[in-house]
């Protein structure tokens, strides 16, 4: 199965059904017990084939999302929700721009609170929209996981049963389970670094740093997205989150593109839910609004108002087609 590609180009990864069978039965165990599913997610992604996997373990068979062309819709979603059978625990997983558009629509609200529980995995959960989903007492739990982990083993930021959770020496998180992969296809050299026995386990190295507070594990964001601006190293994820915490901004993603003065020079792109809420001077506006959640140097130096972030087919946010566009543009609105 293939990784999602929001960060450069898609591996192969070998998962056999032993793997498969215990993400899957550790989901279910978590969530107290099969039930039907509603599948949006795409079955050339982990989340989505798990879904299956749920569901065969179960007996049940899954209610199907209808494609319309490929674009997620709350019309299609509500609908598909209505088909479930209420004699059943009913369940879903949904990446955070799906949430965001059910969000925004009486319907969609309608329907994420007719599941028992509703899965959020593949990127952050942004704190404002979890406190919409509070507030609209829907039952979510994120997920953190990947390919290489056959799925989502951190739930809530806290490990499935027989899973467990350590950071290297530079930071970054190891996980350990029953469903780690093989390995990537074709590939022994990445496999011998990624994955390695200790201490009476097999540990998979991702690629995303984290910390434990409060005893519940942190994702802090990608080593690889680190910003070394003016000799300062910044986490997009924080800023991203101090920037969905302005009036008017729903979605944000923030990257380093190259700049000959600072090595990497710091920049947003930012969706607004009413784009003429944004004044003449975007960048000045965001940056000010920033001064007293972020230092100096976290700031971004120039921000894009978007209609939309570019997708990838998982739901992601395609980093690689957002920098072209913030490097074309010069970081620019």
């Amino acid at each position: 199965m293939a990784t999602s590609g929001s960060t450069g180009l898609p591996k192969w990864v070998v998962l056999d059904g032993d793997a498969l069978r215990a993400s899957a039965e550790a989901t279910l165990e978590h969530l107290g017990g099969p039930g039907q599913w509603l599948q949006p997610l795409r079955l050339g992604h982990i989340a989505g084939w798990q879904v299956w996997t749920r569901s065969v373990l179960a007996g049940i068979p899954p209610v199907l999302l209808p494609t319309g062309g490929g674009h997620f819709s709350i019309a299609a979603f509500a609908e598909a929700s209505a088909r479930m059978n209420l004699a059943q625990r009913r369940y879903t997983a949904l990446v955070p721009t799906q949430v965001h558009r059910l969000l925004s629509d009486p319907v969609g609200i309608a329907a994420l609170q007719s599941f028992h529980t509703v899965l959020v995995g593949g990127a952050a959960l942004p704190p404002a929209m979890k406190a919409q989903l509070d507030a609209h007492d829907i039952s979510t739990i994120t997920t953190y996981g990947m390919t290489e982990t056959g799925g989502g083993c951190l739930y809530n930021g806290t490990p499935l049963p027989g899973y467990a959770v350590r950071t290297t020496d530079d930071g970054r998180l190891q996980l350990s389970g029953p469903s780690l992969a093989r390995g990537y296809l074709g590939d022994d050299e990445l496999t011998t670094a990624s994955f390695r026995h200790d201490q009476g386990r097999r540990w998979f190295t991702t690629g995303d740093l984290g910390e434990q507070r409060d005893g519940v594990w942190q994702v802090l964001g990608r080593a690889d997205d680190v910003i070394n601006t003016g000799a300062k190293k910044v986490l997009p994820a924080r800023v991203e989150a101090s920037l969905q915490e302005v009036s008017h901004i729903e979605q944000a993603c923030v990257l380093g593109i190259a700049d000959p003065e600072w090595g990497q020079r710091l920049v947003a792109a930012v969706v607004l839910d009413d784009p003429a809420a944004a004044p003449a001077n975007a960048t000045a506006w965001l940056r000010g609004a920033l001064r007293d959640s972020l230092d100096a140097h976290e700031i971004p130096r120039d921000i894009m108002v978007l209609d939309q972030l570019p997708l990838l087919p998982s739901g992601k946010v395609d980093k690689a087609t957002l920098r072209r566009l913030l490097t074309d543009s010069g970081g620019t609105i």
